[in-house]
């Protein structure tokens, strides 16, 4: 995925700091947020995803617009919060998917679109630390992610382990 566009505006967490509204267009690969304690770094990490934000983030009439491009196609996702969970929208190569602007239909087409899970979510925005997941989660992640199957290589390093458990059986016994 390749974010093209990204905008917060009546996005609560920087209104007290007194900015109405945040854009960013990538020219880089490289993102770098300078800010004092408080000032909304951590919390622009948090919305920049394709998942809609929860509604009481923003103020009334405020919006999230995530433009990106992923696996060919060209995506506008927009979510306005006015009352409710808001209004959201989905376009895939200018055709609309998400007809009735329903938050659950808006992130059930970004797992579904993009390949995200909750869970990988929340490792990519902190909210759980990957290092801090068990050897057997962390595989199982990568190996969702991997776009070649693992499970011929993961089969190779078992049967090495066991070999050179044997052979270390055998020099031990010497």
């Amino acid at each position: 995925m390749y974010i093209t566009l990204f905008r917060l505006t009546k996005y609560r967490r920087l209104m007290m700091s007194n900015i109405q509204s945040f854009e960013w267009t990538p020219t880089k690969n490289l993102l770098i947020m300078i800010g004092s304690n408080g000032s909304g770094k951590s919390s622009i990490m948090d919305e920049l995803s394709p998942l809609p934000s929860r509604h009481t983030n923003f103020e009334k009439e405020g919006t999230k617009e995530f433009h990106c491009t992923h696996n060919g196609s060209r995506y506008v996702l927009l979510s306005k919060y006015g009352h409710g969970t808001g209004s959201h929208s989905f376009i895939r190569d200018n055709i609309e998917l998400n007809t009735g602007n329903t938050y659950k239909v808006q992130e059930d087409l970004c797992y579904q679109e993009f390949g995200i899970t909750k869970e990988l979510h929340d490792i990519c925005t902190g909210r759980i630390k990957f290092t801090q997941l068990s050897t057997a989660k962390r595989r199982d992640i990568l190996t969702r992610m991997s776009v070649v199957d693992l499970d011929e290589t993961f089969d190779l390093f078992n049967r090495l382990k066991t070999e050179h458990r044997s052979q270390k059986g055998v020099v031990d016994t010497i």
